[in-house]
């Protein structure tokens, strides 16, 4: 197998899995994976063992997980592009490839980057001691495992999850460019109505999202690898709607 790796040694963060599909074995008991790096440069190379510690049963097929962290920050580090990864079995049966083929299941790499930051609207305020009791965006990191998931997302393991909280005035319902008609009629109604009035409370904008950001998320059905954006899931900016 083959996979590009760009980047920078600093951008590599947290646990780079490498998943090959096992192949059931009825002839041996265990399967060891080793993996042997070749530099792309020298064409000679013997290669070098990254990995070989990897241990599942035989008689199953399967994902197994297999960490390259260290190889990776290498690969990084010595500013390679592209590494050739051989995959053999040396303790498994007469079978000619114990790790699957089929497109679906196809050995891959995750490499976990650090985001770059991206500079947010101005129009998005996060919640924090200025902003008590306004409409804000608020944050929690949400974990796969805590959610119920870890059995079939792969990727992320975690994510922060923004959502909106806060009370509105009239005065800021609707964008900060919105003057429709719509708007000026319903900041009015809500001036005529007692104060504290079901009808007012009914009337008053509410702090929601505006906008939002996609998210990717790798999982497995049926033993088949799926990469799917969600784009609806991550907050980028509240707003008071009316």
């Amino acid at each position: 197998m083959s996979r590009s790796v760009s980047g920078t040694l600093s951008d590599v963060i947290g646990f780079t899995p490498l998943y090959p599909f096992s192949i059931k074995d009825y002839n041996c008991v265990s399967l060891r994976m080793t993996l042997i790096s070749r530099h792309p440069r020298h064409s000679q190379s013997q290669g070098t063992i990254i990995a070989q510690n990897a241990m599942s049963t035989s008689k199953t097929s399967g994902w197994i997980t297999v960490d390259l962290s260290e190889a990776v920050k290498s690969w990084v580090s010595d500013g390679l592009t592209e590494v050739p990864v051989d995959i053999s079995c040396p303790t498994c049966g007469g079978r000619k490839s114990h790790v699957s083929l089929v497109p679906d299941q196809k050995p891959f790499v995750i490499i976990t980057m650090q985001p770059p930051k991206i500079r947010q609207q101005r129009s998005t305020v996060e919640c924090s001691s200025s902003t008590v009791g306004g409409c804000c965006r608020a944050s929690m990191n949400v974990t796969i495992a805590q959610m119920g998931w870890e059995d079939w997302i792969f990727q992320p393991t975690s994510f922060d999850f923004y959502y909106c909280r806060g009370h509105c005035n009239p005065s800021t319902s609707g964008h900060s460019s919105d003057t429709s008609n719509y708007i000026d009629m319903l900041n009015r109604l809500i001036r005529q109505q007692p104060r504290g009035s079901a009808r007012q409370a009914a009337l008053m904008p509410c702090c929601s999202p505006t906008s939002y950001v996609p998210i990717d998320i790798m999982y497995i059905k049926n033993s088949t690898l799926h990469i799917e954006r969600i784009n609806d899931l991550i907050v980028e900016s509240c707003g008071c709607i009316g």
